[in-house]
């Protein structure tokens, strides 16, 4: 009768710990980043970035900045007409903090001012930083062929 006991504990013991690791994995910050378009005027350079959510827990994000020579460029967090069409604004930058739910996923337009020295091409690596509420994201992303979502008024 011990021996039906101590099995039932190690089995209660083992799945306790897989749920705990499942929990975990499942819980922590987990975003995919992606640059969809991007434009670059002077020392002003502008990213459309799609950003998702792959955990089960929301975050928030409150600053992104670009990273060049050990310098940091923080994008405006306040909004800014990025495109217009007919005298309508058809894309501006977020008012941050911009909050993420579980699995949800969306498109941000970013200025960043004051950026001479960033070279924005197709197959250029531009490195980000993402503060969130939860930590700061590091992501090394290759610039993609322009898409002609952006351009400068």
């Amino acid at each position: 009768m011990n021996l039906i006991l101590d099995i039932i504990s190690i089995l209660a013991f083992v799945m306790t710990l897989i749920t705990w690791i499942y929990n975990f994995l499942n819980r922590r910050i987990n975003a995919e980043v992606k640059i969809k378009d991007f434009a670059k005027r002077w020392d002003v350079v502008q990213l459309y970035l799609y950003i998702q959510n792959n955990s089960s827990s929301p975050f928030t994000i409150s600053g992104v900045s670009v990273i060049s020579n050990q310098d940091k460029h923080p994008c405006e967090s306040l909004p800014k007409i990025v495109r217009t069409r007919n005298d309508e604004v058809v894309i501006r930058t977020p008012y941050f903090p911009v909050n993420f739910s579980a699995h949800q996923g969306q498109c941000l337009a970013l200025e960043f001012l004051h950026c001479p020295d960033i070279e924005l091409a197709p197959g250029k690596t531009v490195e980000l930083e993402i503060y969130t509420n939860r930590k700061t994201l590091k992501k090394s992303l290759t610039v993609p062929q322009p898409d002609r979502i952006l351009h400068l008024r």
